[in-house]
């Protein structure tokens, strides 16, 4: 796919609206957060880093306040981990 460049003189950024590049004043649409009021942008799922990306998810096991790593759930209430394919290592694989 062929990349156009912006129109500004001297520029050799990709442009997007209106033929120029973010630098030169072209405007990148962006998702607001789902959250009524927030005017944070989305980053996954509809939703801003405050308002739940998994980063701010926390374990669904009653009591625990640990982030969530797979499924739902931390490492010691059930998050299906891999490990490391390297012989003998037994570190996490890193996703």
């Amino acid at each position: 796919r062929e990349r156009r460049v912006c129109s500004h003189e001297g520029c050799a950024s990709i442009s997007f609206s209106g033929g120029v590049c973010l630098r030169h004043g072209a405007v990148q649409k962006r998702k607001k957060c789902e959250v009524g009021g927030c005017a944070n942008a989305s980053v996954g799922g509809g939703l801003c880093v405050k308002h739940g990306t998994r980063a701010n998810k926390r374990c669904s096991a009653f009591g625990c306040n640990v982030p969530i790593h797979n499924g739902g759930m931390c490492r010691r209430h059930g998050a299906k981990v891999d490990t490391c394919s390297v012989e003998g290592c037994a570190n996490f694989k890193i996703q």
